[in-house]
C-alpha cells in the first residue's frame, strides 16, 4: 500500500471523523464515501447530472447531511421567511423546467455565441433567472454580480453556449455535445455562490476540491466539491 493510500485509509478510519459523519465504528470505506458525498451538498446547490445530460439541477431548500443533520437556507426578506424551493432542474435542450417556480425567459440567441445565466432565489420561493447579453468570448460576458442584483439569495451562475437560435437551446461552453457539465477542460462552467456552501467558514477547517480514494492502488471513487475534514 502506497504512502498516500495509507494516509487516506487512516483518515477514513479515524474515529473522530466517523463520529462526525454520524456513522458507527468500523464503517466501511463505501459508507464513509457515501456520507461524504451527502455532506458536500448544500441547499439550492447547482450541479450537473452524473452522467451529464442537458439539465442543470438544483438541490432543495433543505437537505440532509451525511450525519443525518438537516441543512436549510437562511431566512430572507422582511418579515423573515425561508423560501421553500423544491429540488428542481432546467433542461437547456427543451427549455422545460421541473420542481420549483422559475422566472425564466430565454432570449433568441446566435449559434456558437455565449451567454451567462445568473440565479437569485426570491422570498416568494421563485428562482429569478437573468441572462447576460451575448458574447463571442467568455471574457466579454457580463460580470456575475450584474446578474445577481435582485433582492434575494444569490445562488450562482452557469456559462452557456447556444446550440440552436430560436427557440434558443444551450450547452455549457466548450462541451463536446449538447450537455451541461460542471467543468470543461478544467474550467468551471457552473459556479456556486460561496455563502450557500455547507462549510462556508470555521476555525480549523480545510476545503478540498477533489479527493481520490484507492485501495492497493485501485481507484475506488472520487468526491468533488467543498467539505470539511478534521486534521488528525
Amino acid at each position: 500500500m502506497g504512502s498516500l493510500t495509507r494516509q487516506i485509509t487512516e483518515l477514513l478510519t479515524h474515529q473522530d471523523l466517523i463520529l462526525r459523519l454520524g456513522l458507527p465504528a468500523n464503517s466501511t470505506v463505501h459508507d464513509v464515501i457515501s456520507a461524504l458525498v451527502k455532506s458536500i451538498d448544500s441547499p439550492c446547490r447547482l450541479y450537473a447530472g452524473d452522467p451529464a445530460d442537458s439539465k442543470l439541477y438544483f438541490s432543495a431548500y433543505q437537505i440532509q447531511l451525511g450525519d443525518g443533520v438537516g441543512m436549510s437556507l437562511p431566512p430572507i426578506s422582511d418579515p423573515l421567511v425561508i423560501p421553500l424551493f423544491a429540488a428542481s432542474w432546467i433542461d437547456f435542450q427543451t427549455g422545460l423546467t421541473n420542481g420549483g417556480a422559475f422566472n425564466l425567459s430565454i432570449p433568441a440567441s446566435t449559434v456558437g455565441k455565449y451567454r451567462r445565466l445568473g440565479f437569485v432565489l426570491k422570498s416568494d420561493a421563485s428562482m429569478q433567472c437573468n441572462f447576460s447579453a451575448e458574447s463571442t468570448s467568455v471574457g466579454g460576458l457580463a460580470l456575475p454580480e450584474s446578474l445577481l442584483s435582485d433582492v434575494g439569495l444569490r445562488i450562482g451562475w452557469v456559462d452557456l453556449e447556444c446550440t440552436q437560435a430560436s427557440p434558443a437551446l444551450f450547452k455549457t461552453i466548450g462541451s463536446g455535445s449538447s450537455i451541461i457539465e460542471a467543468q470543461v477542460g478544467g474550467t468551471s462552467r457552473i459556479v456556486i455562490c460561496r455563502d450557500l456552501q455547507p462549510f462556508g467558514s470555521g476555525g480549523g477547517a480545510s476545503n478540498y476540491s477533489l479527493i481520490m480514494f484507492s485501495i492497493n492502488g485501485d481507484p475506488m471513487a472520487s468526491v468533488s466539491g467543498d467539505f470539511m475534514l478534521k486534521q488528525v
